[in-house]
């Protein structure tokens, strides 16, 4: 991004559980978004950090959708509709995700969850 041109992107920092990221990712998303020759190039990169275009998280919403209807289909019926950004967050931390039901059903559904992951090479709140 600052080779891009934007020389005030910030680094990640280290949280509490070992992963990287930023504080203020909205804060972080605009910035980028106001730079469309930055944004553009650096997309494929940003887009695993969840800053990515309005499309791609239409996309990705409608993807996830897609799995969580399929999960329910499957007898998971408590499996939540992702939120407008197209992510579970915590919603799916108190399902019984080690049950057989549970993992028959992400192996049924596992061609609309590769859809997403197309999109997003990680994904925080991914199933």
């Amino acid at each position: 991004m600052r080779r891009s041109g934007i020389s005030d992107f910030p680094d990640p920092r280290q949280t509490a559980d070992g992963t990287y990221g930023w504080t203020n990712l909205n804060q972080l998303r605009q910035l980028v978004r106001g730079d469309t020759q930055a944004f553009t190039t650096c997309e494929p990169l940003l887009s695993r950090t969840g800053i990515t275009s309005a499309a791609n998280i239409a996309q990705l919403q409608q993807d996830m959708l897609a799995f969580a209807n399929c999960m329910r289909s499957h007898g998971v019926s408590d499996f939540p509709d992702p939120n407008s950004n197209g992510r579970f967050g915590g919603q799916i931390k108190n399902l019984a995700t080690s049950t057989p039901t549970y993992q028959a059903a992400k192996t049924a559904c596992r061609p609309e969850l590769s859809a997403a992951r197309n999109l997003f090479a990680v994904g925080a709140g991914s199933p």
